[in-house]
């Protein structure tokens, strides 16, 4: 007769008394010595729990009235359990030099349009820049296998690294799944982001952007490369489904009295009146197709900004 124990061994997250694999031994034989069993125990978490990090990049430090939030390119697609059942996990810097910097209360956020999308919530860690890269601890167990290609974002490389330093890639970050519909192509184009939409047999180069959680398909459109209505356009270039998929449509076009034009479309194609995080990302989108670098002003039909 075979008696399984299942887990049973935790492993140490924070600061939590958690027994020995000998502990373990030494409270649990003595009890079944004698009865002939044949037992079994799954230590998996014990072995590999805290073998692993999850390394993300700090994208920048967005201070709030009473709350600092640092936002991170790891989202709770990568790892879960903080959103799920409110798990704690260590965060620190990866350069020693940064985990002098003074402390402050934050919550570590990702880039996910949603409020359940944090790794930390009111954590007291050394305050970190935009550029620093954070290692989320004790993410050896639970943490891949829970993970998701949730808001169409792939799922993290894995990487094996030895004591001695040797690193092996144990899987690859898998291809983002608008890839591989039917009105996309990859493309050798430049800046090597930039992918392909076929549109009535013609090809448009885009530029996918994040901006604070929203994603957008870019698009510069001053020679009017977007067939009409771009409305219809819109909505079958964001279906999550099958195409590129998108939170909306960013069209830079030229304008007569500003720098350029900025149209958001939303996924059902209409036509949105303005858009902070697209205004955010279409600033961004201007100096790469080489508009002032600056200071650019654009309009929409509904209002005009100005972005440095």
């Amino acid at each position: 007769m075979t008696l399984n124990l299942g887990g049973g061994l935790g492993i140490i997250y924070r600061k939590e008394r958690t027994s020995t694999a000998l502990q373990f031994a030494k409270a649990v034989i003595p009890l079944l010595r004698g009865h002939g069993l044949r037992l079994l125990i799954e230590p998996g978490r014990f072995i590999v729990g805290n073998a692993g990090v999850l390394l993300t990049r700090v994208l920048y430090v967005k201070p709030a009235r009473g709350k600092t939030f640092v936002i991170v390119d790891s989202g709770m697609n990568d790892l879960i359990r903080p959103a799920l059942y409110g798990a704690h996990h260590e965060i620190l810097p990866v350069d020693g030099r940064r985990r002098r910097a003074s402390a402050r209360h934050v919550d570590v956020v990702g880039p996910i349009c949603e409020s359940s999308d944090f790794l930390a919530q009111d954590r007291q860690m050394p305050l970190p820049e935009a550029g620093d890269l954070l290692a989320v601890r004790s993410a050896g167990a639970y943490g891949f296998v829970m993970s998701s290609n949730y808001n169409t974002r792939p799922r993290a490389a894995e990487a094996l690294v030895s004591g001695r330093g040797s690193r092996w890639r144990v899987g690859a970050r898998p291809t983002p799944t608008w890839c591989e519909a039917s009105v996309c192509r990859r493309s050798s184009a430049p800046r090597g982001d930039v992918d392909v939409a076929a549109s009535a047999g013609r090809r448009i180069p885009f530029l996918k952007m994040s901006g604070a959680g929203n994603d957008f398909v870019v698009i510069d459109n001053r020679a009017g490369v977007v067939p009409e209505p771009a409305s219809r356009f819109a909505a079958r270039v964001c279906a999550r489904q099958a195409a590129v998929s998108a939170d909306g449509l960013l069209l830079l076009e030229r304008s007569e009295r500003k720098d350029f034009r900025m149209r958001y479309f939303n996924t059902d194609g209409s036509e949105a009146e303005m858009c902070g995080n697209g205004g955010r990302c279409i600033a961004r989108f201007a100096t790469l197709v080489g508009l002032p670098a600056r200071t650019c002003s654009s309009r929409t039909w509904r209002a005009t900004s100005t972005r440095r």
